[in-house]
């Protein structure tokens, strides 16, 4: 993880005014999101780590977010319909 750590206070503060006050949905893996992440490994020849992130892009392009929040943007580069931002763009443009 990049960028600076969170006290436990901040990240509950973050938690709370975020997704427990439905700011955010929570996204979980169903079976066609579980599919869609086999046949995008396969057809990109992924392997090892990167499956992880296949499956967090196929969880959001499925879901049709508007932003994918992550310090490692790199990891989604070339994902059709993927925007990615990392935290602090998200937080400058909710402000």
């Amino acid at each position: 993880m990049k960028g600076k750590a969170l006290r436990p206070q901040d990240a509950q503060k973050l938690i709370f005014d975020t997704y427990l006050n439905h700011y955010f949905d929570l996204l979980f893996p169903d079976p066609q999101n579980l599919e869609q992440t086999l046949v995008l490994a396969v057809s990109n020849n992924v392997s090892s780590a990167r499956i992880f992130d296949i499956r967090l892009a196929s969880l959001a392009t499925r879901a049709k977010v508007d932003y994918l929040v992550t310090y490692n943007i790199k990891d989604f580069l070339g994902i059709a319909s993927l925007n990615c931002a990392v935290p602090e763009k998200i937080l400058e443009m909710l402000a």
